[in-house]
């Protein structure tokens, strides 16, 4: 094993014996590896950092997070347990039905789940 994987691993370590978050310490331990032992210039490493947030997938993945506290910060989340376990704990397996109830509440508005027919009877 070389000495700059045994580095990279011993920086790593420490960072999560010090208790950095894990997102943290691996940045720290990129950014650290890329400035000790490459001869690139460490504007490359920021101009691909920001690059690489122009993705559209990132931006999704954050708004998904933000919408997830959201409504666990407010009552959207108890209030839809509480209907769907109210409709389908008389089923077996009610757990999975009460996760699977208020994905089927919201389906309509996204358009996913209902059938092509349904949405012309309906409208």
């Amino acid at each position: 094993m070389e000495l700059s994987y045994l580095v990279i691993l011993l920086i790593l370590l420490g960072c999560m014996a010090a208790t950095v978050p894990v997102f943290m310490c691996l940045f720290f331990t990129s950014v650290m590896g890329f400035v000790l032992f490459t001869d690139l210039p460490v504007l490359l490493l920021a101009q691909s950092l920001f690059r690489s947030m122009d993705k559209f997938a990132l931006v999704v993945v954050l708004y998904f997070i933000l919408c997830g506290n959201i409504m666990t910060a407010g009552t959207t989340v108890d209030k839809l347990i509480k209907v769907a376990n109210v409709l389908v704990s008389w089923l077996p397996g009610g757990l999975g039905m009460a996760v699977l109830s208020p994905a089927g509440f919201s389906a309509p508005y996204r358009d996913q789940l209902w059938p092509r027919w349904w949405r012309w009877v309906v409208s």
